[in-house]
Order: structure tokens, then C-alpha cells, then sequence
């Protein structure tokens, strides 16, 4: 990645606590980006997915 970062936000919710995660990255891959942006972004989609149901997890042990 040529740029990645992140804030994660909690707020209060009527049922408990909203967990908003906010990522925003640039990768350089020259002749290749094009072809890998979908499945990267399936990927990433899928990490973000796994940290909030761990955090989820933790909250209600």
C-alpha cells in the first residue's frame, strides 16, 4: 500500500455501542492495480469484517 489509514469510532446506541471503522488506502501496482482492485477490495471488505465481529465478540463475553 502506498497509503493506509484508519479511525475507528464507537457511539452510543440505543441496544448499546455502534462501532464505525473508517479505512482509506492507495495501492501502486502499475500494470496489475487494475485486475486486483476487486479482489482487494473484497479482501479488505472481509478483514474490516473479521476485526468488528472479534471486537463484537469481546463486548458481549
Amino acid at each position: 500500500f502506498s497509503e493506509y489509514s484508519g479511525t475507528w469510532e464507537f457511539k452510543q446506541a440505543d441496544a448499546g455501542t455502534e462501532v464505525v471503522l473508517d479505512l482509506s488506502y492507495e495501492y501502486d501496482i502499475p500494470l496489475i492495480g487494475s485486475l486486483i482492485k476487486g479482489l482487494l477490495l473484497k479482501k479488505m471488505q472481509q478483514n474490516c469484517d473479521s476485526m468488528l465481529a472479534a471486537i463484537k465478540s469481546k463486548a458481549e463475553q
